[in-house]
């Protein structure tokens, strides 16, 4: 038994960005752009496949023993909503070809899973092409608790794929 299977880890906050091409999105009106001036806002719109970004961060959730999906959620439009169905999570990562029309051309893109284990965790993932330039493009927030162990066998999955730094 290993060290961190022992630790129990609680609301874990994980936010990252890739290392895509983006542009900047100007402001549609003279106040927009005006405001934006003041405050020194940008708006950025990153270029990577959504689809492909989901897929992966739910394959890291299955390894990490996660479960159940719960909810999808495409620029505000909720796709799928079944948080008492115990589907295994990947039957939905296969199951997201389904959505393809709905998700290939979105900005923002929501998925809840379900840590229904010993421990009780929900993983709120929330994937933004578009967003505030000091905001982040992907931010995964763990509510309760989850093993070290899992937790590390997420965050090393995301790693390999991603290459993300601390």
């Amino acid at each position: 038994m290993s060290f961190f299977h022992k630790i129990e880890l609680k609301n874990l906050h994980i936010k990252f960005d890739f290392d895509s091409n983006h542009k900047i999105i100007e402001p549609s009106s003279i106040y927009s752009k005006v405001g934006s001036k003041i405050l020194g806002k940008k708006t950025i719109e990153e270029e990577f496949d959504l689809l492909k970004v989901a897929e992966i961060i739910l394959r890291g959730l299955a390894k990490a023993k996660f479960k159940n999906t719960a909810k999808i959620i495409s620029d505000g439009k909720i796709l799928y909503n079944h948080p008492e169905d115990k589907t295994d999570l990947r039957e939905t990562i296969t199951g997201l070809s389904e959505f393809v029309e709905y998700i290939k051309d979105s900005k923002i893109l929501e998925i809840v899973a379900i840590l229904d284990d010993v421990e009780k965790c929900t993983a709120d993932i929330k994937i933004k092409k578009i967003h505030d330039e000091k905001e982040h493009s992907v931010e995964i927030k763990m509510k309760g608790i989850i093993r070290g162990d899992l937790y590390h066998t997420f965050y090393n999955y995301l790693n390999d794929k991603f290459g993300i730094k601390e």
